[in-house]
């Protein structure tokens, strides 16, 4: 479900993973999770998307591209075993957490519940599904082909740190392109700076401020490189989000806004241009318990707006998701 760029939506869907509501240890020990139906609408425009409604033919690198969009059914869940102790805990899936705040990437995991409050997670994402992408996106006023991209990552956090709102965060990826023909039409050497294959580091830092009994307030920043194969596509950038958590009776709601600002390393030599580009994001919830008397259930609606502008035209890019449906948690 990423509707940005490929891989660096990837990479937000991985790393850019802080919860609203920390987690808090269980207070049975045996199997647990949630499972969510409902539907799901897609829009985006870019001219790196290789979706199915993407266009392949690219005639110029001015023009910007057609918004593509498509509805289509959501199933996620997850599912955690929390050990006799109830103070470790292993899962998988998309947790409800993260789903309500717009991350669906799933993952495996093991959460362990410390003594002093504070909660220890690492995971692993696995890349479950290839993204289409261009073999060679900037090939100009022929078929483009497509191929597979993957990320897989693994990630750390510790949050709760000394019984306070303080979490931090680190993560590693890969990407790996399967057939990388960049810049096809240029000299050996300049199509060596657009290789895409490569790895990504992650540091970020949260702070959880309770405003009031069910109101909190989360400020977050982070940064996060990429050391592609190709310098053009290396690069530095720095974020920051702040995030709003209210629940009042049966009613929850949730607002993330976020900015981010990236640095590229090099000289892309299809533009003769080097890439800055700032990222701006907002996303809001909102979840109803118990809809119509039904227990441990949950109507949810979510929605989200993306938009990339970059030093280099070709690279803006902008997206809209939206979607509702029930969750059964057990």
């Amino acid at each position: 479900m990423n509707y940005l760029a490929p891989g660096l939506a990837l990479l937000c869907a991985v790393f850019c993973h802080q919860s609203v509501a920390q987690a808090f240890a269980p207070k049975t020990a045996g199997v647990s999770g949630d499972v969510f139906l409902g539907v799901i609408y897609l829009s985006q425009s870019s001219n790196l998307s290789a979706n199915d409604d993407a266009d392949p033919l690219l005639t110029d690198y001015a023009s910007s591209p057609d918004a593509t969009s498509r509805g289509l059914p959501g199933i996620i869940g997850n599912i955690a075993y929390t050990f006799e102790g109830l103070d470790q805990q292993i899962y998988a899936g998309v947790s409800r957490s993260n789903a309500a705040q717009g991350r669906f990437a799933g993952e495996f995991g093991y959460r362990r519940f410390l003594q002093s409050g504070a909660v220890f997670e690492a995971a692993y994402i696995p890349s479950l599904l290839p993204e289409d992408v261009w073999q060679d996106p900037y090939l100009l006023n022929q078929t483009r082909t497509k191929t597979d991209q993957q990320l897989h990552a693994v990630r750390a956090k510790l949050e709760r740190i000394s019984g306070t709102g303080l979490g931090v965060e680190i993560g590693y990826g890969q990407l790996d392109v399967k057939r990388e023909t960049s810049g096809s039409s240029l000299a050996p050497e300049q199509q060596a700076i657009l290789k895409r294959d490569g790895e990504y580091g992650y540091l970020g830092v949260e702070f959880l401020l309770p405003l009031g009994r069910a109101t909190f307030f989360t400020p977050s920043v982070y940064m996060f490189d990429r050391n592609a194969d190709g310098k053009a596509n290396s690069f530095n950038a720095f974020g920051a989000e702040f995030r709003l958590f209210h629940r009042t009776g049966r009613h929850s709601f949730i607002a993330n806004a976020g900015y981010e600002f990236y640095d590229f390393d090099a000289v892309n030599p299809v533009f003769d241009e080097r890439r800055q580009d700032n990222r701006f994001k907002l996303f809001t919830s909102y979840l109803l318990a118990e809809p119509f008397g039904w227990q441990s259930t949950s109507f949810t609606v979510l929605a989200s707006l993306n938009d990339r502008d970059s030093d280099v035209d070709f690279f803006d890019e902008s997206g809209l998701f939206a979607g509702a449906g029930f969750t059964y948690a057990f």
